[in-house]
């Protein structure tokens, strides 16, 4: 994992507070009852024993209790909550833990926030009774998940535009998140829900009590999670406090309900319930004692739809010490990050992706934060349609909504990639992006797709599902052009020579590129119409095969010519010329710029298409040579053509911007 940094300072109480927006109630010292906690952060791990030595903590916090019979083995951590009978104590203790070079911050127990805008009304939602549900008057249920599946359909009186979802469809016959635990560290959720109950979690340890060193809390009976607001195994309590989980929840993978159209995004995932949100809020200690809990029982990935104003060293390292991917909310102040900071999203932690959140036709939600530096991804967050308590069905609205979006789609990928790094698996996510116009205060500009998280991670979700046998001499079946080839082939998009060959080492006119680009943009439904005046003097108006190719995709912007009047279409193509093509054609059916770019090459540098150089390569469709190179002038081959085209059209299946060949 990379170098983590915490906050440049030692925080103490006063500080920690007075840096706390004034949008926000922040308790100088929150407890249940008389107790006080404070959470500390030292340099280097320390157990509790040294973390507690000499100061006022309370009795059933003490260190002999923390490691009795039953207790884990001792886990050192940066992060150690103490907790104090009174604020006087807490103060005391304060002051003393000051004075040690060990001590990087101490701070009082600060609230988190839930991270969603508004809900329909109770009395129009769907309600479950069993497997089948029975809408109730008034509530509209045909534009069903559309975050999961968007065919344009109108939500909210809003049409919306098809493929702005996650893909999840395209992603389930490659991975539907089997055997992924995925942490919902929310409020409660009701875990008798029929579209729910089948999806938790279970833990094969619940009988065992386990006591954790560093919050002093002791596990039992924890079959699906635990609640750490309430420290113990109760998971759901009541609809106003618990219905921003179990909508969350419902969201990453609940069960699919045919006569409402809702699905989650990874069905076969499993929930691990994991509360410290009471209603709207909860506290720091609370979701520190979470983040353990997940990393400690064998959790995959971690949903936190929730942020606070406070930036607290505590929360921050508990996340990166977790070792895991974790989604968060960008949140809903409608301002940027800059202007209005909430964490975890500001931190940038290496294994955090923030997620603001868009609407059914691709444009980011009025009240999302966002930021070009913080924020990385966008995701479907306003009238989505998820599960509610009482086994109902509704729709809710914000970033709360858009990050368990993402955190589907990454335990459709996790299915088959449980042990990548965290570090990589988010990297992974801020790259599977497909680009949408207006996300300017967006890290990387676009919105994340399950198959992409997929095919960055190591599972292809290609363009074409069958390929055509092999029918050519001089590509053999052993030739890693092959299958590349057979595609392009059985899609019409290109074909081989009367001799019964391919061409596989000659050169691939510029003419050709036009045609072989033209085709695949026919076959998205997006090939412009070409212009009855053509701009190129030495492109015959009429009678050349190319013409209209050529032109077409000119008038667009995706090819362009030698000179102002000359395009040289019986020119080789080079591999800058063939980058430069591959990223627009991407642009240009997203319908806006791609900015996760790939190395920068030595013999690149000040080249006029460096940007979309490396834009092909961040596409992983364009790469560079074994020696580091670019080669931005070396001839494109037939053969190297068609892998390359290949690649660009798995892409574009990855975005939703291509149907595949079945």
């Amino acid at each position: 994992m990379a170098s983590f940094r915490p906050l440049p300072r030692f925080v103490s109480l006063v500080v920690a507070v007075a840096t706390a927006s004034a949008a926000f109630a922040v308790p100088a010292l929150a407890g249940d009852g008389d107790e006080v906690r404070l959470l500390v952060t030292f340099a280097a791990p320390v157990d509790a024993a040294t973390a507690g030595e000499g100061l006022p903590v309370a009795d059933d916090f003490s260190p002999a209790n923390v490691n009795g019979p039953s207790a884990a083995p001792v886990d050192d951590s940066k992060v150690q909550v103490l907790e104090f009978d009174t604020t006087a104590d807490a103060a005391a203790a304060e002051r003393l833990l000051a004075r040690r070079d060990d001590v990087v911050a101490v701070e009082p127990d600060t609230l988190i926030y839930t991270a969603t805008t508004a809900t329909t009304a109770t009395s129009s939602a769907v309600t479950h009774s069993g497997p089948a549900s029975t809408v109730v008057a008034g509530f509209d249920t045909s534009a069903g998940s559309w975050g999961v599946r968007n065919t344009g359909q109108v939500v909210a009186s809003k049409p919306g535009r098809a493929k702005v979802d996650v893909g999840a469809t395209e992603a389930w016959p490659y991975a539907t998140g089997k055997g992924v635990v995925v942490a919902v560290i929310d409020t409660g959720v009701d875990v008798s829900h029929p579209l729910l109950r089948d999806q938790l979690w279970r833990n094969p340890r619940a009988a065992t009590p386990r006591t954790d060193p560093v919050t002093g809390r002791t596990y039992v009976n924890d079959v699906h999670g635990w609640n750490f607001a309430a420290n113990n195994n109760r998971l759901y309590s009541t609809p106003d406090s618990d219905g921003h989980g179990t909508h969350v929840a419902g969201i990453i993978a609940g069960a699919a309900d045919a006569s409402s159209g809702f699905t989650g995004v990874a069905p076969d995932a499993r929930l691990m319930v994991l509360k410290f949100l009471e209603g709207d809020s909860g506290r720091v200690s609370d979701a520190v004692a979470a983040i353990r809990y997940a990393r400690d029982n064998g959790a995959h990935v971690i949903n936190a739809s929730w942020t606070s104003p406070v930036a607290s060293t505590a929360l921050q390292m508990a996340l990166y010490e977790s070792g895991l991917p974790v989604v968060t909310a960008a949140g809903n102040t409608a301002r940027t990050l800059e202007q209005l900071p909430v964490y975890p999203v500001a931190w940038r932690l290496p294994n955090v992706v923030g997620v603001a959140a868009i609407d059914n036709a691709g444009a980011i939600a009025s009240y999302s934060a966002r930021s070009r530096e913080l924020v990385d991804v966008v995701a479907p967050g306003s009238h989505i349609l998820s599960t509610v308590p009482g086994g109902r069905l509704d729709r809710m609205s914000g970033t709360s909504q858009a990050a368990p979006h993402v955190t589907g789609a990454l335990a459709l990928a996790l299915q088959h990639h449980r042990g990548r790094n965290a570090v990589e698996v988010v990297e992974a996510v801020r790259a599977s992006v497909r680009p949408l116009p207006g996300m300017r205060d967006t890290r990387s500009g676009g919105l994340v797709r399950a198959p992409l998280v997929l095919d960055r991670l190591g599972t292809t979700v290609p363009a074409c599902r069958q390929i055509s046998p092999q029918r050519f001499t001089d590509v053999s079946a052993a030739s890693v052009h092959g299958p590349a080839v057979g595609c392009l082939v059985s899609l019409g998009i290109t074909q081989g020579r009367t001799d019964g060959t391919y061409g596989a080492v000659d050169g691939l006119t510029r003419g050709q590129v036009a045609t072989m680009v033209a085709r695949a943009l026919e076959r998205a439904g997006r090939l412009p119409a070409a212009p009855t005046v053509g701009r190129f003097s030495d492109v015959a108006p009429t009678g050349y095969v190319h013409r209209d190719a050529i032109e077409a995709l000119a008038a667009v912007g995706i090819v362009r010519g030698r000179t102002e009047t000359r395009f040289a279409p019986h020119a080789i193509t080079t591999r800058a010329e063939f980058a430069a093509i591959v990223t627009r054609t991407n642009e240009y059916l997203a319908g806006g710029p791609y900015r996760i770019y790939g190395p920068k090459f030595s013999d690149t540098v000040g080249h006029a298409d460096e940007g979309l150089l490396r834009a092909a390569s961040g596409l992983r469709v364009v790469t560079g040579m074994t020696d580091g190179r670019f080669a931005p002038d070396a001839p494109v081959r037939r053969d190297q053509a068609a892998s390359m085209l290949g690649r660009l059209l798995d892409r574009l299946v990855q975005e939703g911007l291509l149907e595949p060949a079945v």
